[in-house]
């Protein structure tokens, strides 16, 4: 390589070794240009989405796996927070394995909480049902200000966080029935 780039470029060659008079200067710098220009082409190889994947699972992270896979599949988590308070909703933000995440954000559906002594689920706020009527009213800003009804949870407020199936969920906890009244 490098006696090409001495017979297509000798003035080159000679400059660079004015420049920098060190044996196999060159050689570094063959590396440095090489790795400096192929990025784009080993990216075509792999996906951003694939690396984030291989991250979480080398890292064994738990929440990040649940996170992703909620992203994913479309699927809603619930997480419940230390101080009794219960999510259930959309991930927002997909995982970048080049920063620690500090937060995470959900599109809420349904909150409430966990009861201080039994610890069974309350639900008391559905928020699909302020979306519907925002969309019904024709507010745009339901459509492109997703950010305005996003909540923010710091990770280590979370004590815990799963995949939530609606359906699963109202099968084990069912609607009371009511008795007839004579």
């Amino acid at each position: 390589m490098a006696k090409l780039i001495i017979l297509v470029f000798p003035a080159f060659h000679l400059w660079w070794k004015w420049l920098v008079p060190f044996r196999h200067s060159g050689v570094a710098l063959g590396a440095f240009l090489i790795g400096a220009c192929s990025w784009p082409i080993a990216n075509l190889f792999s996906s951003r989405r694939e690396e984030q994947r291989k991250a979480i699972n080398k890292w064994n992270d738990y929440l990040e796996i649940v996170l992703d896979q909620a992203l994913e599949e479309t699927r809603q988590i619930m997480v419940t927070l230390k101080n009794g308070k219960v999510y259930i909703g959309f991930v927002l933000q997909p995982f970048n394995p080049e920063f620690d995440r500090k937060y995470i954000f959900i599109l809420p559906t349904v909150s409430g909480f966990r009861n201080k002594d039994t610890h069974v689920l309350e639900l008391t706020t559905d928020y699909t049902s302020v979306y519907n009527q925002l969309i019904r009213e024709g507010n745009e800003r339901l459509v492109i200000g997703v950010d305005d009804f996003r909540i923010l949870m710091p990770i280590t407020e979370i004590i815990s966080a799963h995949l939530f199936d609606s359906q699963a969920y109202e099968k084990f906890n069912p609607a009371p029935q009511e008795t007839p009244s004579d």
